[in-house]
């Protein structure tokens, strides 16, 4: 929207006009960084485990127990 009419008019006034912080406008024209993914931690189950514990989880034996009765159930 700015940008269309930038040469007819400054940058304060178009903000002003629009009642948009001119912070906030410059703010968006600035190229953001890439946000690289955080580590997987080195506690986190492989991807073979955790098909494993949901494919025990979602069997017969297990299909209506709540996590935490399937958790003492594998204990004993």
């Amino acid at each position: 929207m700015i940008l269309s009419h930038q040469k007819s008019f400054s940058t304060r006034a178009l903000c002003a006009a629009l009642g948009e912080p001119r912070a906030s406008w410059y703010r968006s024209r600035k190229p953001h960084p890439m946000i690289s993914p955080l580590p997987r931690s080195p506690r986190r189950l492989t991807d073979t485990e955790e098909l494993r514990v949901l494919n025990t989880l979602n069997s017969e034996r297990f299909q209506d127990m709540a996590p935490g009765e399937a958790y003492v159930t594998l204990l004993d």
